[in-house]
């Protein structure tokens, strides 16, 4: 059985932890990232399965990211990217879908491990 591999993008340590962790219940290996320009190297490094990405980042935004993922989605299988975030403004939701979003998390009306479900359900197709 191939082992999936997500890339989390959050600069909050706390909550990033606790993504690994649930994830890592799930038997899903893991890569981290705190800002975006980090994310963007260790996307093109690790070449994830998936990524969380949270979209309020340090260095580049989390839409910036989400456009350069999805930019290279061709030569990337076309990777899923679910924004998880505080920010539950119709306007960022409507622009991370428009760029190519393949779900939209808000932090406060979810929790790690109905994350990690929807993540696998995701890598399971």
């Amino acid at each position: 059985m191939d082992v999936k591999k997500v890339l989390i993008v959050e600069d909050d340590f706390f909550i990033r932890e606790l993504y690994e962790r649930a994830l890592g219940l799930h038997g899903i290996a893991v890569v981290t990232a705190a800002d975006g320009k980090e994310a963007i190297e260790v996307f093109e490094r690790e070449k994830p399965n998936l990524v969380l990405l949270d979209v309020m980042l340090p260095e580049i935004s989390g839409m910036e990211v989400l456009k350069y993922i999805k930019q290279k989605a061709k030569e990337n299988n076309d990777v899923p990217v679910v924004m998880v975030s505080n920010l539950d403004t119709d306007e960022s939701i409507n622009e991370a879908m428009r760029l190519g979003a393949n779900g939209y998390k808000v932090k406060a009306n979810s929790n790690p491990v109905l994350i990690a479900q929807d993540v696998q359900q995701l890598l399971n197709g």
